[in-house]
């Protein structure tokens, strides 16, 4: 990881760069969109995310196969006002992305490293990733993070909730 790149950052000034609103908790998926990477799941547990933050912005960084799939899915569940796809960024923009957010999801079904964790924990974001690959050596679950059951939607609902509704939880994580 590039610690000079993915570093904690001051969020608003990001937000105003990027485009990215500012009053809202921004949930970030970064990540090619395939189906091993569970993007769905992620999809799935927003509508209660939601329902808990009204004030919540789910940010789909990436692009791959199952993009159209998970608009449909996101405009079937009601949530596509509350979704946004960016698209593919180059590496000196995604750690702009992940700077600005509040809480990276990495979902994944099957992972290596999962490095997008690992890039969002060194810019000072917990992760809520699934316990797959190497993940379960760097997210210290309760500790920098939450690791999940793979494909288990209502996990990543709680776990996404905790670390929105807790400040107090979320600053000690985001150290």
């Amino acid at each position: 990881v590039d610690t000079e790149l993915f570093k904690p950052r001051d969020k608003q000034s990001i937000r105003k760069n990027i485009g990215l609103p500012l009053d809202k908790k921004i949930v970030l998926y970064a990540g090619n969109l395939v189906e091993i990477k569970g993007v769905s799941n992620l999809m799935e547990a927003l509508p209660v995310i939601l329902d808990l933050k009204p004030n919540t912005l789910a940010v789909i960084v990436g692009e791959g196969e199952t993009k159209d799939n998970l608009r449909i899915q996101a405009k079937s569940l009601g949530i596509d006002d509350f979704v946004r796809f960016e698209g593919f960024k180059p590496y000196s923009e995604l750690a702009l992305w992940i700077g600005a957010s509040d809480v990276l999801v990495l979902p994944s079904l099957r992972e290596g490293l999962g490095l997008v964790a690992l890039e969002a924990l060194s810019s000072g974001v917990p992760v809520v990733a699934s316990g797959v690959g190497g993940i379960p050596e760097f997210v210290k679950d309760g500790e920098n993070g939450f690791v999940v059951e793979p494909g288990n939607s209502a996990e990543i609902t709680d776990r996404v909730r905790i670390l929105l509704e807790d400040d107090e939880n979320y600053l000690r994580m985001s150290k």
